[in-house]
């Protein structure tokens, strides 16, 4: 009979033989915090990773914000990669001063200084794919947190496993099929520690009250089906952004002339309200604008206007309305 951590081990080898989420991605680098999520990511694909052939490496960001704790997660995060044998990187960032100086809040900040370093690295190093521990609980907070908040049809799709728009390289993430309390039950089978955050505890941040109190109250109302739900409807909803981005891709491709910045009115006016709202979409994200639903009204109802008027969409973008065709241009 096979142990707790065999029977776990084989799950998540054959989601990765399904998946093939590592296929053609030979070196990569772990995100590597110290919590139970990353740490049991290492743990599988070292024990794994003869079998996939890959060659693994982490990296560990000390954000410096919860004083000795942090220092303590790095401490324990070398010691981990030394005990496995796999190669380390860290780096110490002083995240208050680069959210100040950038204006930015410090979750904002912590992400995007993440981020970078791990571009960093795998430029520097040629690593083909970072990877990520984000799970079933995390996806289904990412959903009902957006959807909470008001979110695009792109918000629902919460997290994907594969993406390839963060940084110079793509970002894979293979624990997605599996929970919380498995990847916990796991570690406890083989007896590994890891760091507890106890930051993750407070009910301050909305994100955390929505984790500790929301999915657990209505998971026990429905009777485990709420976080399966949600995985179903993000799942439908991303297939629902690639139909539409297809459709999109072809309209724009004969509609809108990016080297100018001209959309075509006749074309344009022949679509739904919906579709308008879609069209505008994936035009502003060519200039690197993610625009609110209010925007996409206002862009939507552009024919409408005067000729002559203009919508300012960001900082550095405005869409022009004129006789036969609306115009996007850089300030």
């Amino acid at each position: 009979m096979k142990t707790v951590h065999k029977k776990f081990e084989a799950r998540f080898q054959s989601h990765l033989n399904y998946s093939q989420l590592l296929c053609n991605h030979n070196k990569i680098l772990v995100a590597l915090s110290g919590g139970s999520d990353s740490v049991a990511l290492l743990v599988l694909l070292r024990r794994l990773s003869r079998i996939h052939k890959v060659h693994i490496s982490a990296a560990h960001c000390n954000f410096q914000l919860r004083g000795k704790d942090s220092d303590l997660d790095a401490a324990f995060c070398r010691k981990l990669c030394k005990k496995l044998d796999i190669p380390f990187f860290e780096r110490a960032f002083h995240t208050k001063v680069y959210a100040k100086t950038h204006k930015l809040s410090v979750e904002t900040a912590a992400r995007e200084i993440r981020y970078n370093y791990f571009e960093e690295l795998m430029k520097t190093h040629g690593f083909e794919a970072l990877l990520t521990a984000h799970h079933l609980d995390d996806h289904a907070e990412t959903v009902l947190f957006n959807l909470l908040r008001g979110s695009s049809l792109s918000g629902l799709m919460g997290i994907r496993a594969v993406r390839e728009d963060l940084l110079d390289g793509v970002v894979i993430r293979p624990l997605l099929p599996f929970s919380k309390k498995e990847l916990n039950d796991y570690l406890k089978s083989v007896k590994q520690r890891f760091r507890e955050d106890i930051s993750n505890h407070s009910l301050e941040p909305d994100r955390n009250f929505v984790r500790l109190k929301l999915i657990p109250l209505l998971e026990k109302r429905f009777e485990g089906k709420f976080k399966p739900s949600l995985t179903r409807l993000a799942s439908q909803a991303e297939e629902i952004r690639d139909f539409l981005d297809e459709r999109f891709l072809h309209f724009l491709g004969g509609a809108f002339h990016a080297e100018t910045g001209i959309l075509e009115l006749p074309r344009f006016n022949s679509l739904t309200a919906f579709e308008k709202k879609e069209c505008m979409k994936r035009i502003v994200a060519i200039y690197g604008v993610s625009p609110d639903f209010d925007m996409l009204e206002r862009l939507a109802l552009m024919p409408d206007l005067e000729t002559g008027k203009k919508v300012q969409i960001s900082k550095q973008l405005i869409a022009k309305r004129e006789r036969e065709f609306i115009q996007f241009q850089l300030c």
